[in-house]
């Protein structure tokens, strides 16, 4: 029998337990195949007032870019993707949540800064099972549109459209009890 813990939003600060969170993605690749790949994600904070997450801050390493190919790794390290000898970080602010219609999760305008320029993501969050005592699990997924974003590479090499899906574990860092 597995029980499920669920943790309480509590107003507060919340960071990302980065040992515990991936972050991913798939693209097509020479329009046929689908290349998916992770990215360490460093650290992170999530803001929470009213019960409800209003803010959201992410540092991910960019040169940590794994996609199982040495050589794609690397040339995706390199200055036409994200440029990691200049910009080894990429940056995700979220200012922007909004409660679902269906009170299931969030929407989320978050902006990556990624190979010295910002691109725009809206992201769907939605919160998963807890791993354990006083820590909450969520889910937030989007779909970015690699021609609004500083990445440049032919289309037929690399295709448009990149889903991005982060799976975070967040714990309390400050709890304000009231609000």
């Amino acid at each position: 029998m597995t029980t499920t813990i669920v943790t309480e939003l509590r107003n507060g600060s919340w960071e990302v337990v980065a040992e515990r969170t991936t972050a991913s993605f798939t693209v097509r690749n020479l329009g046929l195949i689908r290349v998916r790949g992770t990215i360490t994600v460093d650290e992170g904070t999530v803001t929470v007032e009213d019960g409800q997450p209003v803010q959201a801050r992410a540092t991910l390493d960019a040169g940590s870019v794994s996609t199982g190919i040495k050589k794609r790794d690397a040339d995706l390290a390199g200055r036409r993707f994200f440029a990691t000898a200049r910009h080894p970080s990429i940056h995700v602010v979220v200012d922007d949540v909004r409660p679902d219609a269906d009170a299931d999760g969030w929407t989320a305008a978050a902006t990556l800064t990624v190979a010295g320029g910002d691109a725009q993501l809206e992201l769907s969050v939605r919160r998963k099972d807890d791993p354990g005592a006083g820590t909450i699990r969520v889910l937030a997924t989007g779909v970015l549109d690699r021609s609004r974003a500083p990445i440049r590479a032919p289309r037929w090499l690399i295709g448009r459209w990149v889903t991005v899906e982060v799976d975070a574990t967040l714990r309390p860092v400050s709890v304000n009890r009231g609000r």
